[in-house]
């Protein structure tokens, strides 16, 4: 790939990406000095999603600092979500290798099982090396191997382990569970569930759209949006179907089951022992996704999952990942079951930050 056709494609989707407070340079707290010469990588990624979690805890865990662009996801009636504008999808069309385009929808986010999504985040933009890479797995894998830093998070020792939990995690159902009711309880919070009510509707609407801004002749970005419309169209079918969301969460207990079993085994903290690896970033980002949406359960101290829940606890804690993805900005509702993201000055915050800060 030209290093020229990537850096006009960052430029020009750049032109559209204002806001002070979702686009700027982000230094974790464990990393080196401020460069001087330029940050080496760009990340286009947006608060609530949790690919976008996976990548900005590697990053902060790394201490690599890296150029952030908070995209604005919201579904409106009036705008264009910013991840589907046409200058976003030809960046990410930059990253796309083999894969055929997603046109299913099995409620997981997985490029390898589901396929290419030109259409949501993150991307991470190598500067150095001139590459987009936009498999939300493989640029956590990429940054471990290219980011520098002082942790390694997929020591040789254990990378076949690892990376058995990489696609254990990358394969669970959690888009499903944020989008579809469970017929037998919705346990989702319930400013959520409201604010998600006919949101696969509104997409539908958004890319047509957001297809309307394209202005030349070009085969491969309307068949990525074409494509983009299949698979909105199915998740549609898919959330309404409530076996479909009854499967969701038997598929969610029998991971965190077999999670606990692994745990059991480890001569430590953590899935590799006393090493903190890239295994427990893409785990703790899966089990607070499940807590804030009300499945807690199936990992409580109560539980025969037990040994999972204080694993969780363990990493909930972590400084970067508090920072990365618990308290970063917009990135998740209140929910009463996160003890600090129900209380009242946490709700006023994060409605000041989507309704003040988001439109600035």
């Amino acid at each position: 790939m030209k290093s020229s056709e990537v850096e006009d494609a960052v430029n020009k989707l750049n032109q559209h990406l204002k806001n002070r407070f979702r686009n700027k340079t982000v230094y974790p707290s464990n990393s080196e000095e401020k460069v001087s010469e330029g940050v080496r990588f760009e990340l286009y990624h947006a608060g609530p999603s949790l690919c976008s979690h996976k990548v900005r805890f590697t990053l902060m865990e790394k201490g690599v600092p890296f150029v952030s662009h908070d995209l604005n996801i919201e579904m409106t009636h009036w705008s264009i979500p910013e991840h589907y504008h046409p200058d976003y999808v030809r960046l990410r069309l930059l990253g796309k290798s083999t894969e055929e385009y997603a046109v299913d929808f099995t409620g997981q986010s997985s490029v390898q099982k589901e396929g290419f999504d030109a259409a949501v985040v993150p991307v991470l933009v190598d500067h150095k090396l001139s590459k987009v890479i936009v498999d939300s797995s493989k640029i956590c894998t990429y940054i471990d191997e290219f980011g520098e830093g002082p942790a390694k998070l997929i020591p040789t020792e254990f990378a076949q382990l690892i990376y058995e939990q990489i696609k254990i995690v990358d394969e669970q159902p959690h888009v499903a569970l944020v989008y579809g009711q469970n017929p037998e309880n919705d346990h989702r919070p319930v400013e959520l569930a409201y604010a998600l009510k006919g949101i696969n509707e509104k997409k539908v609407i958004a890319l047509k759209r957001a297809m309307r801004l394209i202005t030349e002749d070009d085969d491969e970005i309307m068949k990525a949006y074409e494509n983009k419309l299949k698979k909105t169209e199915a998740a549609i079918k898919f959330i309404n179907n409530g076996e479909n969301m009854l499967a969701v969460k038997k598929s969610l207990q029998a991971s965190v089951s077999s999670l606990n079993d692994l745990l059991s085994k480890s001569s430590g903290p953590w899935i590799c022992g006393d090493h903190f690896s890239l295994a427990d970033i893409m785990w703790g980002v899966s089990l607070f996704r499940m807590r804030w949406l009300g499945v807690g359960d199936l990992f409580s101290k109560e539980s025969s999952c037990w040994k999972v829940s204080e694993y969780a606890d363990r990493i909930f804690a972590r400084r970067n990942f508090r920072e990365a993805v618990m308290f970063w900005f917009r990135a998740h509702a209140p929910s009463p079951y996160i003890e600090e993201m129900n209380t009242f000055k946490y709700k006023i915050l994060f409605l000041f930050d989507v309704f003040v800060k988001s439109q600035l």
